[in-house]
């Protein structure tokens, strides 16, 4: 059938002081399909897509100008700690089965104040 629902989402969308943050990349996507296998494949593979746009947006990250350093803040290393998917059970509508998944993926964006 098809995917109802998919957005992707960047927690927080940006980084305002000059230190390590914590970012998480989150894909959703809700399917419908007649067959419950396929309602979960096709909900997994959507949030997975979603996912990676908002991996995308994690990546081009950038540290703040100042954010508390005299020097300026330099941009360090993005560090992936972990990834995984997150599916609810399939609930029957009519004759069709419903599922979400969210899939997320955890980074830190690591910015430092020069000596």
């Amino acid at each position: 059938m098809a995917v109802l629902k998919a957005n992707n989402l960047v927690k927080p969308g940006k980084i305002r002081r000059c230190r390590t943050t914590y970012v998480k990349a989150i894909g959703t996507a809700t399917a419908r399909h007649r067959l419950r296998g396929m309602a979960r494949r096709q909900a997994r593979a959507e949030a997975k897509r979603q996912r990676e746009f908002a991996v995308w947006a994690v990546r081009r990250l950038r540290c703040p100008v100042r954010g508390g350093c005299k020097k300026g803040c330099r941009q360090g290393r993005t560090l992936q700690r972990g990834l995984g998917i997150e599916m609810s059970r399939p609930q029957r509508v009519q004759k069709d089965w419903i599922v979400t998944a969210v899939s997320y993926s955890s980074y830190d964006v690591v910015c430092k104040c020069p000596r």
